[in-house]
């Protein structure tokens, strides 16, 4: 990853030699740019791939690998965010239970006010809203969001919402996608 024409970081994939073959393994990764950015609105991101061709992964078997194998995005991230959030449905009580774990950084507040919106990811539907006061335990915070009326997911009605988490500057702080099922 190259920020106005300096590199700032790289990632490698990883290869390992199974007993009977070997098995590619592809991982997330970050990279923080911010102290690489001008902000002025005139910065440059590019994102680099090499690829090896007609690599053999088992038998006489080949195939180009590298490249980029998922969806690359840039994330903007106030001070405080939601590191990982964690959505648990209680049924049949309608309430999505969420925990949260907050990136670690210096002189963190003890509770902070976050707002979660929940919407139909597609087409329309039921849409809830709530600000809660999260009170912080080792970086972990936990909500309850009443849903009633919330649409079931199942294999037939593959029904999905979107949450978004806002602090009290309406920053985006987390979001997530989710079926509401058992």
């Amino acid at each position: 990853v190259y920020v106005n024409g300096q590199l700032v970081g790289k990632h490698r994939s990883l290869f390992h030699r199974g007993k009977n073959m070997d098995t590619k393994y592809l991982e997330d990764f970050e990279i923080d740019i911010t102290s690489y950015l001008k902000h002025d609105g005139r910065d440059t991101i590019h994102v680099v791939a090499f690829t090896k061709p007609n690599i053999k992964t088992w038998g006489t078997k080949t195939i180009d690998a590298g490249g980029i194998a998922g969806p690359v995005w840039i994330d903007y991230r106030p001070n405080e965010y939601a590191n990982s959030i964690f959505l648990t449905p209680r049924l049949p009580a309608r309430v999505l239970d969420i925990e949260l774990v907050r990136a670690p950084a210096s002189n963190q507040p003890e509770q902070s006010t976050w707002t979660f919106h929940i919407s139909p990811w597609k087409g329309s539907g039921p849409s809830y809203e709530k600000t809660s006061e999260i009170r912080w335990r080792s970086n972990v915070g936990r909500v309850h969001i009443p849903m009633p009326g919330a649409t079931l997911w199942d294999t037939e009605n593959p029904f999905l919402y979107r949450l978004v988490i806002t602090n009290s500057d309406g920053e985006v702080v987390g979001r997530e996608r989710f079926g509401f099922r058992d």
